[in-house]
């Protein structure tokens, strides 16, 4: 397992030759967030309120 790096410029957590993670953002409001694409679904796990997108996953996001 290689080292973990950081990119704050595109907010990617690269695990050495791995494909780079995409974080979600964390927002106090998702309802504009929601508007942001045309696939994306409000869900609810575990007491939290989660945007996802199956089709665009940069639009992932988590209220909190």
């Amino acid at each position: 397992m290689g080292a973990c790096f950081y990119d704050a410029r595109r907010h990617l957590h690269v695990d050495g030759p791995t494909r780079p993670v995409i974080d979600m953002k964390i927002k106090n409001s998702l309802k504009a967030l929601k508007a942001r694409h045309r696939d994306c679904q409000l869900v609810r796990r575990k007491g939290r309120v989660y945007i996802i997108n199956k089709t665009a996953p940069r639009f992932k996001a988590r209220q909190g």
